[in-house]
């Protein structure tokens, strides 16, 4: 059974399927792409070549997760992202995640259950990536993939190291190291598409000057600003040539099993490896120190592609685009991803709008009318120059551009790339150089600015003078209000910043100013989606979406909070969907305590929280200023506050004499409810001598104890004098308080309503970091219920002491959250987004998606085409 009726049975059209060389096709659904070719040949070497050479394509493509392999009566489901070699003897097996026989007959029960989940019909809803996903977890677990993204990043970075070694004696070494490779690159992309092998060759001889020559001859016949000439030395090593012909030759050398050198084929083919990839290399070679001092923070292709593809939903750049005139400025474009992603959509618009495809000349025209990036690093520039400049040549047919190149070498009037440098990309600083694009607008603006730029006293003062509203010299704050400058009516601005700047108290000015520039349409918080963005511990980053307000206008903002889900972790993804997503009116947002709330996905709570507060009675009401406070911190008050020094002269292992009393840490497992007397003493005879002492009186007697520095937080009651450090707080009642109180707020904080309400009002903040709650902010302040229910008041006491005595926290727990509900008196849709909100929160530390999801976001993504 062939290709074409296995894809019948699956439920494929052939209008599904765009046509690839080495005869694959190409299956690109709304959540991902798969690949699907027929295995032939008449010898095994035959057939083992030609999945080799597929396997290839798609593996440089680095578009797919998973391709499918069909050979007579076997099928073969396979792992794009495994790096093909030509050296290996079974390429198959390598790559092969299943395989299972198929005929026109009875098939076994595993060949029936893999067809389904190839079905067409599978794969749009997301049941294929499910069932796949645990197995290519475990492909990357084994260490089985490297996608070619990392693949050629690792390399190039060790070639670089054993490069820079054979420079020594050069000043500017690693700028002459980076050269070549930038140049290497940038040539191999182009030579791949117009079928030339030149740098192939002159690698090969090892031969400097060709290699040189070389680079001047593509400036003169392209550009004459595409390479600056005679900036790197002649008399470089020849050695230098070897290392790069492992990257950009047609061969490499391996030591084989036998132990002798064999050749292989380069397994880069650059006609196919995806443009960008060229400014992903420059970034990873960018100086650490550099990217901290200057705030920068490289933007996913993803993020990109998200924004980009919310600004073509707007209908007047629709409309923009069909007449052919649209521009894009970036203020701080980098090595241009924005602006290599803009236009690369701009001419498949264009493309499809008038039914053919651009030639080079339109292409270049489109480019110089279109595109305008500006940036401090004239090398960054450079990297987006030639990402702007290879994608006139992509798709384009090699004998139209080798008729370009015969014309230069016969010295006719030819194609040359449209002069960038200067013109549209320039290179200065957005926010101070004044006449940068002076009094001209543009109907995009987007990018991603410094996050956390090192300002001089200078600029300091001009920025108190232009933006006085900015918080703390934020420079993505800067760049947030310099680009008015740049700004037309309906001009449409997509921004990635530092997420901080809505949740920093001291921004408040920075937040109020915002909205009365501007009319923010989309907010998106990448905060649960670091992984697959800018990175696992990265400083978490939103996107805005906006253009200028409008006299009178009141809009809605939506704001939007991905989940992690297996499956964006599997294809990086951006997922949305209708849960994620909540409305608000601009003018609600004039309420400062309501930001958070709304750029963390809890606006629904609002009206809850209201009602948890309303009409209740801080916690602090019931004790008094000196009888809640928080622990001591153990370190002396001498040798400017030394912690070793206070613990090796007053704590034990024993208790020495009456004045040394046991001593409890944050360390260790701590329950709510339950306390376990310490193993740890403190000499406290004299609480003055340690840094921020506490008064003996705390620790004696009935007192709650709140453990802080983890959350949850955990409370529980202690009867005995034991000393607490800073991470814990302590209550005592009033002294005419009834001391049972302290086993009734020991359950109303160890409950869901007290979790929920601490988390979704303070905690859930990115500087918070879900770790610690503020003791004068926070616990003084949580709203104690009326306490005239006695009954119900007498049962959650009678529960607690339950607790302690049998030592079983979950066998009440939830008679204790239903006792304190009734104690607020929620009411069963309050009670119930209580408990669906500890359900979410506890799928998303499972991190799991269902079936369900994925068929959620499938039909939404329908339904908005």
């Amino acid at each position: 059974m062939g290709l074409s009726n296995i894809l019948i049975e699956l439920n494929f059209e052939e209008s599904d399927f765009e046509q690839k060389e080495n005869n694959i096709l190409e299956y690109e659904s709304n959540l991902g792409t798969i690949n699907f070719f027929e295995l032939t040949g008449a010898t095994d070497v035959e057939i083992t070549k030609n999945f080799y050479n597929a396997h290839s394509d798609i593996w440089n493509e680095n578009k797919s997760e998973i391709f499918v392999a069909i050979k007579e009566d076997e099928i073969f489901i396979c792992d794009s992202k495994t790096k093909p070699e030509s050296s290996d003897q079974n390429p198959i097996r390598t790559a092969k995640i299943k395989s299972f026989k198929y005929g026109s007959g009875d098939n076994t029960p595993e060949a029936e259950y893999y067809l389904r989940l190839l079905q067409k019909e599978s794969i749009t809803s997301g049941y294929f990536w499910e069932k796949f996903y645990g197995l290519i977890r475990k492909r990357i677990r084994e260490k089985k993939r490297k996608p070619i993204d990392i693949d050629l990043l690792k390399n190039l970075t060790d070639k670089k190291e054993k490069i820079l070694k054979y420079l020594k004696r050069f000043d500017s070494k690693d700028e002459i190291a980076q050269k070549l490779i930038d140049r290497c690159l940038f040539i191999r992309f182009l030579e791949d598409r117009i079928g030339r092998n030149e740098l192939k060759d002159l690698l090969e001889r090892k031969d400097v000057k060709g290699i040189l020559d070389l680079f001047t001859h593509y400036n003169h016949y392209l550009n004459g600003d595409l390479f600056e000439e005679g900036d790197i030395p002649n008399d470089i090593p020849e050695q230098i040539l070897d290392e790069l012909n492992d990257i950009f030759g047609e061969y490499y050398k391996y030591t084989g099993n036998t132990g002798r050198k064999q050749l292989a084929l380069v397994p880069y083919q650059f006609d196919k490896i995806p443009i960008l990839l060229i400014s992903q290399i420059y970034e990873q070679f960018l100086n650490p120190d550099r990217r901290r001092g200057e705030g920068i923070v490289f933007t996913p292709e993803n993020v990109a592609e998200y924004i980009i593809e919310k600004v073509f939903e707007s209908e007047s750049i629709k409309n923009k685009d069909k007449g052919g005139n649209i521009t894009i400025l970036d203020p701080s474009c980098g090595s241009g991803i924005f602006l290599v992603k803009f236009f690369e959509r701009l001419v498949k618009e264009r493309e499809s709008e008038l039914g053919k495809n651009l030639d080079i000349y339109e292409k270049s025209d489109l480019l110089k009318n279109s595109v305008y990036g500006i940036d401090t690093d004239p090398n960054a520039l450079r990297i987006a120059a030639f990402s702007l400049y290879l994608n006139i040549f992509d798709g384009v047919n090699p004998e139209i551009l080798n008729k370009e190149f015969k014309k230069y070498e016969e010295k006719k009037e030819h194609f040359m790339f449209p002069v960038l440098k200067e013109r549209n990309l320039i290179h200065g600083n957005s926010l101070f150089d004044e006449d940068i694009f002076k009094d001209e607008k543009f109907d995009l603006i987007l990018g991603n600015p410094p996050w956390g730029y090192d300002f001089s006293e200078n600029e300091r003062r001009l920025i108190d003078r232009k933006w006085p509203d900015v918080s703390d010299y934020q420079s993505s704050q800067c760049f947030l209000f310099k680009i008015d400058d740049w700004m037309d009516e309906d001009s449409i601005v997509g921004m990635v910043v530092n997420l901080s700047n809505f949740t920093n108290q001291n921004a408040n000015d920075f937040r109020k100013l915002l909205l009365e520039k501007y009319s923010i349409k989309k907010f998106l918080n990448l905060m649960n989606i670091t992984k697959i963005t800018f990175g696992s511990g990265s400083e978490p980053a939103c996107v805005l979406l906006f253009n200028k307000r409008r006299d009178s206008e009141e809009t809605e903002i939506e704001f939007i909070m991905p989940d992690m889900t297996q499956f964006s972790e599997l294809t990086n993804i951006i997922v949305t969907k209708a849960g994620d997503k909540a409305r608000v009116l601009e003018s609600k947002l004039l309420d400062d305590e309501l930001w958070h709330l709304c750029i963390l996905g809890m606006n629904r709570y609002r009206k809850l929280i209201e009602r948890i507060e309303e009409e209740n009675n801080p916690l602090i009401d019931y004790s008094d200023p000196d009888r809640f406070n928080v622990g001591v911190t153990i370190c002396s008050t001498e040798e400017q506050g030394d912690t070793d020094l206070a613990k090796q002269e007053y704590e034990s292992t024993k208790k020495i004499n009456d004045n040394y009393y046991p001593l409890v840490r944050a360390f260790g497992f701590i329950e709510p409810y339950l306390f376990t007397s310490p193993e740890l003493y403190i000499n406290y005879e004299d609480p003055s001598k340690f840094h921020r002492g506490v008064d003996l009186d705390l620790f004696i007697g009935d007192k709650l104890v709140i453990k802080m520095s983890s959350w949850p937080l955990k409370a529980f009651s202690v009867r005995d004098t034991v000393i607490f450090n800073n991470l814990f707080a302590v209550f005592k009642l009033k002294k005419d308080q009834d001391t049972n109180y302290l086993n009734l707020f020991e359950a109303i904080l160890n409950s869901k309503l007290a979790h929920f309400y601490l988390a979704s009002r303070y905690l859930q903040r990115p500087e918070g970091n879900y770790t610690k709650i503020n003791f004068r902010e926070h616990l003084k302040k949580f709203p104690i219920p009326d306490l005239k229910d006695e009954k119900i008041i007498k049962e959650i006491i009678n529960f607690v002491t339950k607790i302690k005595e049998e030592k079983d926290i979950e066998k009440y727990q939830d008679q204790i959250d239903d006792l304190v509900f009734d104690l607020y008196d929620l009411d069963y849709y309050e009670r119930q987004q209580i408990k669906d909100y500890h359900k979410i929160q506890k799928r998303k530390r499972n991190n799991l998606v269902t079936v369900g999801d994925m068929q959620e976001y499938a039909h939404e993504f329908i339904e908005g085409i």
